[in-house]
């Protein structure tokens, strides 16, 4: 048994290709971020994507309305392509499983600045960051003292441990 996507078929038929869009998505953690997510917009704006979705939310977070409305478009498949600056805007964790998810409905998520090399410490320890920030921002709310404070705490302790 031979398993041939429905893009490819219909690319082949020459029908649906006029109904099927590619997407950018650009996504920050917080509001402090927006020139961040404006250098995202731009930077897919200038590769002639015209249809782009934001979120402003955690990459932990699966309920960022965009990010929902994403999966929609690839379960309806309204979509052929997700672009992404780099995967951790998409989502923090799981993102061969994701890219896997979207592929079985034929959409391909391309990744523009996936070269940017870091070590697998550096990855590590940017996850953990992650990690830490959301659930002290869950506990102590987003702005909060308690959580910077926090924060800052984990990246000395990195730091210091690095420096041994």
């Amino acid at each position: 048994m031979r398993r041939i996507p429905e893009s490819e078929i219909k690319r082949l038929q020459g029908t649906g290709l006029n109904d099927s869009l590619i997407i950018g998505y650009a996504r920050v953690s917080s509001a402090s971020q927006k020139d961040d997510l404006a250098m995202q917009v731009e930077l897919l704006k200038s590769k002639g994507i015209e249809t782009i979705v934001t979120d402003v939310g955690s990459g932990l977070n699966e309920k960022r309305k965009n990010y929902q409305r994403l999966f929609k478009m690839v379960i309806d498949r309204k979509i052929t392509r997700i672009i992404v600056a780099c995967p951790d805007r998409l989502t923090r964790f799981g993102f061969s499983t994701l890219e896997s998810f979207c592929n079985s409905f034929g959409v391909v998520i391309e990744v523009m600045n996936d070269n940017q090399y870091t070590t697998p410490q550096e990855e590590l320890v940017q996850d953990l960051i992650m990690i830490i920030a959301d659930f002290s921002g869950k506990l102590h709310g987003l702005r909060s003292h308690e959580s910077k404070k926090m924060i800052k705490t984990v990246k000395d302790v990195i730091n210091a441990e690095d420096d041994s």
